[in-house]
This record gives C-alpha cells, structure tokens and sequence, in this order.
C-alpha cells in the first residue's frame, strides 16, 4: 500500500514536472534577429537605388543562383516590388537621368593632385594582426633550409605554430602575419588616394600589441552576440531546429538558452570577430562611401600558386539565406543597384593587380566534382568571383575584397619577409607598395564611373521619397 502511495506520487510529481517544462514560458526568443522586423522597410528603403530593368535579372543570377529570394521579387513595367516578413516596398524603375557636371568641377579634377576629390573611399585592412595574429589563425612561421642546386633559398611557410617543417628546414626566419601586411598595404593605399585627392576612411588602426583578448572594444557583448549567432544556426543545426520550433516551451527555452551561455564563454574569438566585420561594415554607411575596399593577403595548400582574386558580393547559397536578415541583406544588394559598377571595378582591380605585381595567369576555375563551389566566375579572366562573404554581403555600395600574392608561394614568401618601407615605425616589404599602386591605378580608372553612381543616387534619391513605398503584406511569414 506504502509502494503504491509512493508511485503515485512519483508520477504525479513527474506529470506535473512535464507540464511545467512543455507550459510556455514569458519574455523574448533566446536569439535576436541581425535586422529587426521593423527596421526592414526604412533598412530597404535606404538601400534603393536607381534600379535598370535590363540589368536586374542579371544582378539577381549573380547574387541568388538557388532562387532563394528570387521569389520575394516582383518586376512589373514601371517597379518592381520586394516582399520581405510583413512588409513590401514598391521601387520604381529609374528612367533616363542627365548628369552634367559643372566646368569648375571639371576644371579642378583635371589637376593630378585633385583627381579623386569629392569622391569618399573606405579601406578595411583584412583581420587584425600583430599580437592577434595567432588567435585568428593568420600567424604563418618561415623555415628555411639549404639551397637547391642552382642556389636558391628553399623556404616552408606553416600553417600555425607548432606545425614542423620538412626535414633540413632547420633555421627559422620570421613570421608572416597577414593582418599586419593588410594594414600596411592600406596605409600606404590612403597615403596614394589621399594624394589624390579622395577622402579615405580606415575601419582599424594599427596592429594590437596586446594578445587577444586584450584590446578588444568595450562596445562587443559576448552575449548579445551569441544571441545573433542562435538566429542563423537555428536554421542549420537539426538539434537548435528542433528546440527552437518548441520554443516557447520552458525545456526548449533552458536548452536554447545554455547554448548561449556556452557560446558566449566558449567561442568569443568567433564572435567578436562577428561584431568586428558587422561594424567594419557599418562605418561605410557612416559614412556614405563610394567604394569600400577589403584588402587581404593569400595562402594556399599548395605552394605552388599565386595569382589575383576579387570577390564581390553574389553567390549566396541557400542554405545562408534563412533567416530574414540574411534575406535583407541579399534583397538589399539587389535594389541598391550598385551590382553593374561593381563588375567594372571588379575588372579594373583584377587586371590592375595582374599588371602591377606581375603575378602569373591563374589556372582555369574547374569547380570541385560533386560539391557546390565557394565561389562562382563573373569574369574568370579578370579573376573577378562573386562570393558570399561576411564584408561583402553586408557592406553597401560598390564593394570589394581583394586577394593578393600568396604568402606560402616560395618566391612571394622571400619578398614578403623584407623590410624595405617604414610605416609608422614598423618596416615592410616592398611589395606593399606595389600592391597599394596597382589598387590606385584601379580606383583611378573606374572615377569617372564612380563619380556617375554617386549623382545617379542623389537624382534618384529625390524622387524616390515621392514614388517608393511600403505597406504591410498579410500571411507573409519570410
């Protein structure tokens, strides 16, 4: 009789356990959208651009090859209209625009040092460097060895510390950080473009002396972050899937919410460099650039290789656009209208960098058999690809990442290791130089195009705010 009463009361207290965990919960959902439901009209609406009915379609393979987005766009003959969660926003086609500029204007861009003046430019040294470059695994010891019959230096860039070189490499001659050769090369660039005359802006100063986690900015939350993270992994991970469609039960909010404690505590470098690129990303609409561009250094499996790659936005894979933000970001590249000058840029940089670091013709792009590539040619010779990378697909406006010489490619790997350009008190490669010289004569090439996107905006921008609009859409779920 005793047993009985206890087993009674054990399911009892089991029962009513089960109810309180499957019982919803008050407050919030553990993540946190990027782009918030009700930012996502005046977010879209800021992003419009003068939209070309005959260059959309194009923009829209590049940018969405799965047709993920494909399907929240409607063309009409006279707009075409987005829908987005609740909202839709209807932007008309831009018709034919007359852009005159006046003779004094022209007069003083004549002048060599005033070639890019009036035209804003943001440059983002790639990752950070100096005492971080470890933490984000852009930290590449050289070993040297003996010399090979006709007297050349035999080198082995590793991956990391800690990776043994190949037996004979034996003298160690330095360490390659790719974040303090992105800097350099973009000091020396804002040094050129200014002398130009163009306004620059750099998303970061100087290498951290300090090791990561020391120097990061105040304003990173771990946990807000984290937070962001559980809005896109939730619509990959099978496990975060489930707990989240049980949302707002209490087990799915304990779950859901530990997994954010562990990612905050765990995973901070990931994160902050999260916030880091979102920020960088930012300041270009801060500050209303013309162009932003990411300059990055390259390292391959095979040392063999070395050649140029731009990367610009587009590529996006289905599986990245889940998410309403992730979703906004990619509609918003679209109606900005900035894909077609992208592509010229894109072009100019390739060629540019090609010609002035002398660098080798890249292989033909064969895709990996079976797989779905990283990347997908726009213009394969040029080395332009469309990609869907964190500062290209969050960055407005014309954007590009640059990918430079290879740091594991023997002969780079010697030019690289050289001190020859004093920069703030460090010395640097002269290939440094050469570099920042190739992406001037670039952005020197495409001003006049620049310079046309830049007053095509403000014409349209007018008459935006008169004939754009937004309303709410009814059972539209994202």
């Amino acid at each position: 009789m005793r047993l009985r009463h206890i087993l009674s009361l054990s399911f009892l207290a089991l029962v009513m356990t089960a109810m309180w965990l499957l019982w919803p919960g008050s407050g919030e959902p553990p993540w946190r959208g990027e782009i918030q439901d009700d930012e996502l009209p005046a977010g879209l609406m800021a992003r419009a651009g003068p939209l070309c009915a005959e260059t959309f379609s194009t923009a829209l393979a590049i940018l969405d090859p799965d047709g993920v987005v494909a399907g929240k766009v409607e063309t009409a003959a006279d707009h075409v209209r987005v829908f987005l969660a609740e909202t839709i926003v209807t932007i008309p086609w831009a018709g034919p625009m007359i852009i005159q500029a006046s003779k004094d204007t022209e007069a003083s861009r004549s002048l060599e040092t005033n070639r890019l003046g009036g035209l804003r430019i943001l440059l983002d040294p790639g990752h950070h460097g100096g005492a971080w470059s470890e933490a984000e695994s852009r930290h590449f010891p050289v070993w040297a060895g003996p010399a090979d019959e006709t007297g050349e230096l035999q080198v082995f860039v590793a991956a990391a510390e800690g990776v043994s070189p190949p037996t004979g490499m034996t003298r160690r001659l330095g360490v390659l950080r790719e974040g303090d050769l992105n800097w350099a090369t973009a000091r020396l660039l804002q040094r050129k473009l200014e002398d130009a005359g163009a306004e620059v802006h750099l998303t970061r100063g100087p290498p951290p002396e300090e090791p990561f986690p020391s120097g990061m900015d105040s304003r990173f939350d771990a946990e807000h972050e984290a937070r962001l993270w559980l809005d896109e992994a939730r619509h990959r991970d099978l496990m975060l899937r489930a707990w989240a469609r049980l949302w707002p039960a209490r087990i799915a909010t304990i779950a859901l919410e530990r997994r954010v404690r562990l990612r905050a505590r765990d995973e901070l470098r990931s994160l902050y460099n999260s916030w880091d690129l979102r920020r960088r990303s930012a300041l270009a609409a801060r500050i209303d650039a013309d162009l932003t561009l990411s300059i990055h250094y390259n390292f391959a499996r095979d040392p063999e290789i070395n050649h140029v790659i731009v990367f610009m936005p587009g590529h996006k894979p289905a599986e990245e656009l889940r998410s309403n933000s992730a979703k906004f970001h990619a509609l918003a590249r679209l109606i900005e209208a900035d894909i077609p000058v992208t592509i010229e840029i894109g072009r100019l940089m390739g060629e540019a960098m090609k010609e002035h670091l002398d660098m080798p013709p890249a292989p033909p792009f064969a895709p990996p058999p079976g797989s779905r590539p990283l990347w997908w040619p726009v213009d394969a010779k040029a080395r332009l690809f469309a990609r869907n990378l964190a500062i290209t697909r969050r960055t407005p406006g014309p954007v590009l990442l640059l990918e430079g010489p290879f740091m594991n490619h023997p002969p780079e790997t010697t030019r690289l290791l050289q001190e020859d350009i004093e920069i703030d008190g460090s010395y640097y490669p002269e290939r440094t130089r050469q570099y920042a010289e190739a992406v001037l004569q670039a952005v020197i090439a495409a001003e006049k195009s620049l310079r046309e996107r830049r007053e095509r905006r403000e014409v349209f921008s007018g008459k935006l705010v008169e004939t754009a609009m937004y309303e709410k859409a009814a059972g539209d779920e994202g």
